[in-house]
């Protein structure tokens, strides 16, 4: 009987925690194992506070791996709380959602910025307010498209975190520079 309860909780607790899938077609690169990417994380977080937007991050390592050293980047800044955000001028009006997507090393690293698409939003489960569900389809400013899914717990630290350490990147966004570069916070070179 124990174990019919401990079987149960670990199905309850199953898939509850931060997790991303993103495919990422960079059509640019040469190389081919770098065209077409999979990449999966469970560092996938949210923050948004009154009258704040809402900051969507998510960190992956190299393709087929969930853990290990972070290679690539999806921030994104939406208005706040769950609904369709859409990035892109529309009818001419400038979008209040942005973001971008870096690759931290490797052939192509650097940043581009997200200039065109959707990022539809949802609470998971009745009047949670600590995991979002997010659907992705978006075109970056080299070419680069990326579609996929990501569950985001709640935690401004970790999304402060990142945006102290990318605060040059973030700054420029907010500004609405144009964004095909190194990243002020890793300039192309070899990797530390």
């Amino acid at each position: 009987m124990k174990r019919m309860y401990l079987f149960a909780g670990l199905l309850a607790a199953g898939g509850c925690g931060p997790e991303a899938r993103l495919r990422v077609q960079q059509p640019q690169y040469a190389p081919r194992p770098q065209q077409r990417l999979e990449l999966t994380t469970h560092t996938a977080f949210f923050a948004e506070g009154l009258d704040e937007p809402q900051r969507l991050y998510a960190a992956f390592p190299l393709p087929g791996g969930w853990a290990g050293r972070k290679v690539f980047v999806l921030y994104l800044r939406t208005p706040p709380g769950p609904g369709r955000k859409t990035i892109g001028p529309v009818d001419d009006i400038p979008s209040p959602a942005t973001g971008f997507f870096i690759q931290i090393s490797g052939p192509g690293r650097g940043l581009t910025r997200v200039i065109d698409g959707t990022v539809v939003v949802e609470a998971v489960g009745l009047g949670s307010r600590d995991q979002r569900r997010a659907r992705v389809d978006l075109a970056c400013q080299d070419g680069t498209a990326i579609s996929g899914t990501m569950r985001l717990q709640r935690d401004a630290l970790e999304v402060e975190l990142f945006e102290e350490r990318y605060a040059p990147d973030v700054r420029r966004l907010l500004a609405g520079s144009a964004g095909t570069q190194p990243t002020a916070s890793r300039p192309a070179g070899p990797t530390p």
